[in-house]
């Protein structure tokens, strides 16, 4: 089977599994979030470990792509789920033989109360609204006991989201390329420095207190949304408005003629929509998950 149609094979059996998985990149799970004080311990806290889950992320999306690096771009190779690299024996990842430990050095980096004083694994998960859904099958949300169930659920989370990626060949339209292993490198290279860029305007937006930025700390508004793409339309912030436009002009340098068809018309409006529900249910709802 040719690769053109070996992608378009792929596209027509799993295009949900893409949407849903790289609309999740970035993004550690559902959340319940409360307002909480400009200056308050608890507030450093949440802002620190949603910033430290974007960097998990992008270090997990550098770790894939090098694992995948100069394989078959239409099979997939490399999951960061279970640390295996030959997943497509005619076409093994992993040529520099680091990535088990590459992945381990990614979660070396993290540590959820490094901006703790006096909160704890147990209270600090409690002060920023017990976020997270522990039990995904269970009606409801179901908090996990403290910062640590957080952080495993999350890591597997990202890897999941992450080793989706191999699934954008199939709407990419690379298999006509003259070079499709570049082709696809590419359009995954630019997704994943979007979703990084985007999360950085939220973080940034969300954690503003003095409107220079978004506005979104003191209030449970959608100051902070992303609106290109998006199905329910938002009302943001004109300054996270020039954040997002700013992220999206990295995109148009890559692709001046616009995004590949099926990735404009399916990918980015379920990656916009992951994007505003997670940042909305991780900052925006009021009184938090905790019993």
């Amino acid at each position: 089977m040719d690769a053109m149609n070996r992608g378009d094979r792929r596209a027509a059996i799993r295009p949900h599994v893409l949407l849903l998985a790289i609309g999740a990149f970035f993004v550690a799970g559902a959340a319940s979030a409360l307002v909480l004080g400009e200056k308050s311990e608890e507030k450093g806290l949440r802002a620190d470990i949603g910033q430290q889950l974007t960097k998990l992320a992008s270090c997990y999306g550098k770790v894939w792509m090098k694992c995948e690096k100069k394989t078959d771009p239409f099979t997939t190779s490399c999951s960061l789920v279970t640390g295996q690299s030959n997943l497509d024996p005619m076409s093994p990842g992993d040529l520099a033989g680091t990535f088990v430990a590459d992945i381990a050095k990614c979660e070396s980096k993290v540590n959820f109360l490094k901006k703790a004083k006096t909160l704890n694994n147990t209270t600090g998960y409690q002060a920023i609204g017990c976020i997270g859904d522990s039990d995904p099958n269970t009606a409801g949300e179901q908090p996990f006991m403290d910062l640590d169930g957080y952080r495993a659920a999350s890591e597997v989370a990202l890897k999941t989201a992450v080793d989706q990626f191999g699934l954008l060949s199939a709407v990419s339209g690379c298999g006509a390329d003259p070079k499709p292993d570049k082709c696809v490198e590419t359009l995954v290279k630019t997704l994943a420095g979007f979703t990084k860029s985007i999360g950085s305007c939220t973080w940034k937006c969300e954690n503003d207190f003095k409107d220079s930025m978004g506005n979104g700390g003191p209030n449970d508004d959608d100051n902070c949304s992303v609106v290109q793409y998006a199905t329910m339309v938002p009302t943001p912030d004109p300054n996270m408005t020039v954040c997002e436009n700013k992220a999206w002009s990295k995109i148009g340098k890559k692709y001046p003629g616009g995004l590949p068809a099926r990735v404009d018309s399916f990918v980015m409006p379920a990656v916009v929509d992951q994007l505003n529900g997670a940042n909305d249910s991780y900052y925006n709802v009021v009184g938090g998950n905790c019993p």
